[in-house]
């Protein structure tokens, strides 16, 4: 039988830059040896220009050539990058490339231009610092102060306010739509049925006189709140209608007196008659 051939590594014709197709995404070897490479890896876009003689370089020691302008062979993470960065991006002669290698995958990405390293880490430590001199509102440094009438159980309950508190609405039809558009996150304004309400199998069977009283309560609380725009419309309402009550028995007194007035009159003008006073 004659000798075995040794195999000969072929390249992949539809990847751009002819990788090998052990390395390549349309094999299944290709995809298998990928999946093994972590994602976060610089590696797999570099193994993707291995084996290609059109792009290895002519300096000795290099582990891999200079890279030409080809738009799907680096890999999705080097994809950022201009092919005029790329090109500044050779390592010296001296430096190898290690599948294993911790410390090349662990480098910021980041290219040499001009002798200063670029990256989208530079301007983390100036976000970051301008992030801590914020001023937060704190127990010893209460900024905006703490909300009044808060408590826990019988005792005050310090709670901080996180923005400052709005000023003081005068005008009332404004007041009146902030009061409305704040109910709206406590109560539905336009339900027409009993608020829904739960209460736990434990406080039920232990409480149950108090679980009733407390319901009433809230119920008698939101009612309040639903009816304190209009509390002040209807009690000026009922103090209108009275006044019309009172100003209709007044004309009609007044009436009353004006027809005694005439029969009074009338009864003097025929007294003067029957005695001959002349008027």
């Amino acid at each position: 039988m004659p000798p075995d051939r040794p195999q000969v590594q072929r390249h992949c014709r539809r990847c751009p830059g002819g990788p090998l197709r052990s390395q390549c995404i349309h094999t299944k070897a290709g995809q298998s040896f990928l999946a093994m490479i972590p994602n976060n890896s610089n590696v797999p876009g570099l193994l993707r220009l291995e084996g290609h003689e059109e792009h290895e370089l002519a300096i000795p020691g290099s582990a891999f050539g200079m890279p030409t302008p080809l738009s799907f062979v680096i890999d999705p993470q080097l994809m950022g990058h201009s092919h005029s960065e790329q090109i500044g991006t050779v390592p010296q002669p001296s430096q190898g490339l290690e599948l294993g290698d911790n410390s090349y995958n662990s480098t910021p990405i980041g290219l040499l231009n001009n002798g200063e390293r670029i990256g989208q880490g530079s301007s983390s430590p100036s976000k970051s610092s301008t992030r801590d001199d914020r001023a937060r509102p704190t127990t010893y440094n209460p900024l905006y102060g703490l909300v009044e009438g808060v408590k826990r159980g019988s005792m005050d309950w310090n709670v901080l306010r996180p923005k400052p508190l709005h000023p003081a609405e005068t005008d009332s039809r404004k007041a009146a739509s902030r009061f409305s558009r704040g109910m709206e996150d406590i109560v539905h304004p336009n339900a027409a049925r009993q608020f829904v309400h739960y209460a736990s199998s434990r406080l039920r069977r232990e409480a149950k006189d108090d679980t009733k009283e407390l319901v009433k309560q809230f119920q008698a609380t939101i009612n309040a709140l639903m009816n304190a725009p209009r509390k002040d419309a209807l009690e000026m309402g009922r103090v209108l209608e009275s006044s019309c009550q009172e100003l209709a028995q007044k004309e009609e007194e007044v009436r009353r007196q004006d027809d005694e007035i005439r029969e009074k009159d009338a009864l003097l003008a025929k007294y003067k008659g029957m005695l001959g006073i002349e008027k």
